[in-house]
């Protein structure tokens, strides 16, 4: 995550806005998905430092004094594409409760981002979340408990998948447990 203050690249196509509720007009800070089609999401530092301390400390160190010639505000160059950093930002706006990941492998990737940004209250709601996938798709809820090292949840998992045959695991889950 580059905090980034400079002239547009005119070889860059120059990005686009994220909808209105990611848009905040009198936001002081802009986060640049890495999409081909870039998005900028202009929100509040505040929102940002609050839910993270990686935000926090990087938010807090000295930045260079140019600008991008198309904002006044800093842009940061984010490694996630746009639909990460809405999950993000859903988070991170306070009295918005988002709604439970749709699927495991979206559950996955929410927490992945939650975790490089540790935002640790997020990964509890996730968890919470994953909890309650556990009788649909025990194994895999195991496979995530496992990875996220979350024991309570591999242990509630594993019971549920002792308690299946094979074949009614793998027709529950296909080819891939994760989906």
């Amino acid at each position: 995550m580059e905090v980034v203050r400079r002239r547009s690249n005119p070889t860059t196509s120059p990005a686009k806005y994220a909808d209105a509720f990611y848009n905040c007009q009198d936001g002081d800070i802009i986060l640049r998905s890495n999409d081909i089609d870039r998005v900028d999401f202009r929100t509040y530092k505040t929102f940002l430092i609050y839910a993270s301390p990686l935000f926090k400390t990087m938010l807090s160190l000295p930045q260079s004094q140019s600008t991008d010639s198309q904002h006044e505000i800093p842009v940061v160059e984010m490694h996630e594409n746009a639909e990460d950093l809405r999950v993000l930002l859903m988070f991170c706006y306070p009295g918005y409760i988002p709604s439970p990941p749709a699927s495991l492998e979206r559950l996955h990737r929410c927490y992945g981002v939650a975790d490089k940004y540790m935002m640790n209250n997020i990964k509890v709601w996730l968890r919470t979340c994953l909890k309650g996938l556990v009788e649909k798709k025990p194994l895999g809820v195991y496979l995530l408990s496992r990875q996220y090292k979350w024991e309570y949840g591999a242990r509630l998992a594993a019971e549920q998948c002792l308690s299946r045959s094979l074949s009614e695991l793998i027709n529950f889950h296909g080819v891939n447990p994760i989906l």
